[in-house]
């Protein structure tokens, strides 16, 4: 694998363990599409930056491929949401106590989707800040 190249072949078992949420239920699952399209989605980004500038901060590439990772239709969210059990997130630091439920699954897709990517980036040479 080059320099700034992303494994993107890891089974959907895998990216949960670096995602440290639940197995989804099957490999194409929702919340295993979820998981390998984050994956795929910051391979690409992490590329683009490398064939351009190159001077992207990771930490800034990560925010972005998690925040578009997370779904914007209300029923796929809460299909991977309850797929990756991302019920078990504390989003408490995060979002109000009355914060409607909804806004409460998309934080915690945010952050399954953030901490994959940093566990796939963790053989980079690049270090997030």
């Amino acid at each position: 694998m080059a320099e700034n190249e992303i494994d993107t072949d890891r089974t959907a078992y895998a990216l949960a363990r670096l995602a440290e949420c639940g197995d989804p239920d099957h490999e194409d699952s929702p919340g295993a599409e979820f998981l390998g399209q984050t994956v795929d989605a910051l391979a690409e980004a992490v590329r683009w930056d490398a064939e351009n500038d190159g001077g992207r901060d990771l930490s800034d590439i990560i925010a972005e491929t998690a925040d578009g990772a997370v779904p914007i239709g209300t029923h796929e969210l809460w299909r991977v949401f309850v797929d990756l059990t991302a019920y078990t997130e504390d989003t408490s630091e995060l979002v109000s106590a009355g914060a409607h439920l909804t806004d409460q699954a998309r934080v915690a897709l945010y952050l399954v989707a953030e901490r994959l990517c940093y566990g796939v980036t963790g053989d980079l040479d690049r270090i997030a800040t």
